[in-house]
């Protein structure tokens, strides 16, 4: 069975290239898990098992028929919207509400501002000795001095605190609030991409949304972790192929003049980060690296097979809720709590659906997809002569995080991540009660 979902994604990559002539959003989510898919294999293969986040540790795996059925059909499903939606072909996003747009733009600017000013010292530390602690705590800890990003790592999932939350908590206290959407300047990478191929806007300003973007990572500098760095990757790619019928000569050789530091700097700091994640382990960076990406799938099957899903646990699908209701989070006690009663390691990589499946149960996963499904076909419907607005295209980004990111799992698992899922829904619904209003408008004047 391991061979499956790789032949499948390949086979399915393969269809949405032929019909649409091209990379287009399905083929390239698709293509996301095949090459999670291809490295299983690896993972099997190599016998790679049992460690760095994979669960299942017996030589003689078994990888069941239902669980790999069920995991090739429902990605399936959370990717046939974006196939419709390349069937539609857009070459053309109408500039509505231009005055909104920038409004948004500057909100979002002040937030990774924000980003920067908290995170400003502890990153030149953290790049410079890869950990926030003294010279005293690190000693006193045991960290080796080679592997300092790892010290800051572990550091940060021992609850040790950083300058930027240091600095946060003597701030008013209404910073600390502004805070709670600092994931949502992720949304600035859409808005770059339309500022640059549909507005006249200053390549200044263009610029500062892409810079503001890249605020997000800021964070996950802090605490030495590449998964923000890959997901920005991932939804960066999503932007590229989505806008690429549109984006003229000119503007990419603008986006490669200011891809290159981004490109050099991200890859020496992956690479950094990689030796020292991997330094302890015997299998080495490269095979290392092929236990991160290529465990979603095997470990999918294990928790199919061995996870107890008679408990339903809501904090990661539905966090603002539990969060902002109930005062409940998806945090350490909680992990530890749910790892004896499942008798495994739980915040590993299972994709979107192992997360469903973890927390709620077989049926849900199936219904909870089901429903992603026919949310993402209600707002991407559209006629052939409809305009396609920036605030629909800022849904579909918010949306196509799921499949993309969820090769790995649920992104939006945390109130603070949802955020950006919900901020983007608030401004497409607000665009549409615009829109409705001024059509009102114009029907009374008949």
């Amino acid at each position: 069975m391991i061979y499956v979902p790789f032949i499948y994604f390949a086979i399915l990559t393969a269809f949405f290239i032929w019909q649409q002539k091209r990379l287009s959003v399905s083929a390239y989510m698709s293509g996301v898990f095949a090459l999670t898919s291809l490295f299983a294999i690896v993972i099997v293969k190599e016998n790679l098992l049992g460690t760095s986040g994979v669960l299942p540790n017996s030589p003689n795996l078994h990888l069941g028929f239902v669980p790999t059925l069920l995991y090739c059909i429902l990605l399936t499903i959370a990717i046939l919207p974006f196939y419709k939606l390349d069937k539609l072909k857009i070459n053309e996003i109408k500039e509505k509400h231009n005055k909104i747009f920038i409004s948004f733009c500057i909100f979002l600017l002040t937030l990774a501002a924000l980003n920067i000013y908290l995170a400003s010292d502890s990153i030149i530390d953290i790049l410079k000795n890869g950990t926030w602690l003294t010279e005293t705590e690190y000693s006193r800890n045991g960290y080796p001095s080679y592997s300092r990003f790892w010290a800051a790592r572990t550091a940060h999932y021992e609850g040790s605190k950083s300058l930027s939350d240091i600095r946060l908590e003597n701030l008013p206290l209404i910073f600390g609030y502004i805070y709670y959407l600092h994931d949502c300047t992720i949304l600035l990478l859409p808005c770059f991409f339309y500022s640059l191929c549909c507005t006249k806007n200053r390549w200044w300003f263009n610029i500062l949304l892409l810079i503001g973007s890249i605020s997000v990572l800021f964070v996950s500098i802090q605490r030495a972790d590449r998964t923000e760095i890959v997901n920005y990757l991932m939804m960066f790619v999503f932007c590229v192929v989505f806008f690429w019928r549109i984006i003229k000569k000119k503007q990419w050789i603008f986006l490669g003049i200011l891809l290159v530091p981004m490109v050099v700097g991200g890859s020496i700091y992956m690479v950094g980060v990689t030796k020292a994640r991997f330094h302890t382990d015997d299998h080495g960076e490269l095979k290392g690296i092929a236990q991160y990406v290529g465990q979603p799938y095997v470990n999918f099957c294990y928790v199919f097979e061995n996870a107890k899903t008679d408990t339903v646990y809501s904090e990661r699908i539905f966090p603002m809720t539990n969060h902002f209701v109930f005062s409940k989070d998806y945090e350490n006690q909680a992990v530890e709590k749910r790892n004896v009663m499942h008798g495994f390691k739980t915040d590993v990589f299972y994709s979107f659906l192992g997360t469903i499946l973890l927390d709620f149960g077989k049926i849900p996963m199936i219904l909870w997809t089901l429903a992603y499904f026919a949310l993402c076909c209600l707002i991407f419907r559209r006629r052939k002569n409809d305009d396609v607005s920036f605030w629909k295209v800022l849904i579909m980004f918010a949306l196509a995080e799921v499949p993309i990111f969820g090769a790995l799992y649920y992104r939006y698992y945390s109130f603070y991540f949802a955020f950006v899922f919900w901020v983007a829904l608030a401004m497409f619904l607000l665009s549409v009660l615009i829109d409705n209003k001024c059509f009102n408008l114009k029907k009374r004047t008949k």
